[in-house]
């Protein structure tokens, strides 16, 4: 659990959202992230301000130690609450570990809050500790990707059990979601969808103004294997090797595990293929290369060990500015992107057909604007922050009144 995280900019836009409909919101983390990475709108809140940082001592027996002086402090200000944090009934064997007892220490004399919201499955077992030490009435966790397949690969398929007994409100971001949390043996019932939201949809959008004998493309994400970039550095190859007068620029923005061989791979494609790694760059870095990017390349695919996405924030991105997107057949992304309307889908690993959607919209570029405008017109009217803000404290509503 990490604030800010420059990869999960879905997070922080939750967080704005919330805050810019006039609710009272702060964030609690186990690990500070650095606040420069906050960006666009919020600059006008001060977020560093709003984190609450649950730092816990790791050594066992330095929170033994420090266990008294915690509770103390925590009982003269909030005493049902200190009883509650080390309850053996309330928290079962985690209460040895004196964990729920320095996490809810950490919260002070703040009030009771009205929603706990965990973004990713793990995060809602803290979150299960904070509700039941009496910070909040209701526990809200979003699913969005690898945590409903990486803790089920380590723990087994009954890993969330508790969790999904005892929270109030599952979020899914897609159909796709659901139909995990459903094989993993969520309640029907608990489980809603609520897809990530974008506040792009009013910055200028992409010129789509074509370089003579140039095609640009864009792809950002983590350098790891789900996001297909490897296929796409080899799509794009195939391209350039198509057509040896045209030249390609792809630029990849994002850092991970994967760089050096992504490096090493680009170092073999054909001379007219220039391949730009940008690293990790903050949301103006991206809007500014989705703004003057001729086509977003996000090809993703499951990785071999079963790593897969949600819906890519960076294909909405992209969408939201009219720019054509291509991508896959993956996970949620065909119920964010319609095949032939509002962007084009290859299966996963298909080079060849991605080289041939690259090639067909650098041909026809009144497809590419016409594509452009149908993504942009469908993610500001189904994916913009501000409706899916209402719709989500409509959500926290309806758990509030189902806890009473």
């Amino acid at each position: 659990m990490r604030f800010p995280v420059r990869s999960e900019t879905f997070v922080l836009r939750h967080v704005i959202g919330l805050l810019t409909a006039g609710h009272d919101t702060e964030v609690a983390t186990i690990e500070l992230g650095d606040f420069a990475e906050a960006h666009g709108r919020a600059g006008a809140w001060d977020l560093a301000a709003r984190t609450i940082h649950l730092c816990v001592p790791e050594n066992p027996t330095a929170r033994i130690i420090a266990a008294p002086i915690v509770l103390a402090r925590l009982a003269a200000s909030r005493p049902t609450r200190a009883l509650r944090a080390v309850s053996l009934r309330q928290h079962g064997r985690d209460a040895v570990t004196l964990r729920p007892l320095f996490e809810a220490a950490r919260f002070g004399p703040r009030g009771t809050y009205d929603v706990i919201h965990c973004h990713f499955g793990p995060a809602g077992l803290h979150g299960l500790r904070w509700r039941d030490a009496g910070i909040g009435r209701c526990l809200v966790v979003t699913f969005h990707a690898n945590d409903l397949v990486a803790p089920v690969r380590v723990h087994g398929p009954r890993c969330y059990e508790r969790l999904f007994r005892r929270a109030d409100l599952l979020i899914a971001v897609s159909e796709y979601g659901k139909r995990k949390l459903l094989s993993l043996g969520a309640p029907a019932e608990k489980i809603a969808i609520h897809p990530n939201a974008v506040d792009w949809v009013d910055q200028p959008p992409a010129t789509l103004d074509r370089l003579p004998g140039q095609l640009r493309l864009v792809s950002v994400g983590r350098l790891v294997e789900k996001k297909g970039f490897d296929d796409a550095i080899a799509a794009a190859a195939l391209v350039a090797s198509w057509q040896p007068k045209l030249t390609v620029h792809l630029k990849i923005l994002g850092d991970g595990p994967l760089a050096s061989d992504l490096k090493r791979l680009s170092d073999q494609a054909p001379l007219n293929l220039k391949v730009e790694f940008g690293g990790a760059v903050d949301l103006d870095t991206v809007l500014s290369a989705m703004q003057n990017a001729d086509v977003a390349l996000q090809p993703s695919k499951t990785g071999r060990d079963g790593d897969e996405e949600g819906q890519p924030v960076a294909i909405l991105e992209a969408m939201s500015l009219g720019l054509p997107v291509i991508a896959t057949w993956h996970a949620g992304i065909p119920e964010l992107v319609e095949h032939g309307r509002t962007g084009l889908l290859a299966a996963e690993g298909d080079t060849e057909a991605l080289a041939s959607y690259l090639e067909e919209l650098h041909r026809r570029p009144e497809l590419a604007r016409q594509i452009g405008r149908a993504a942009r017109e469908y993610v500001a009217q189904n994916r913009s922050l501000d409706t899916l803000t209402e719709n989500l404290i409509e959500l926290y509503a309806r758990a509030v009144r189902q806890r009473r």
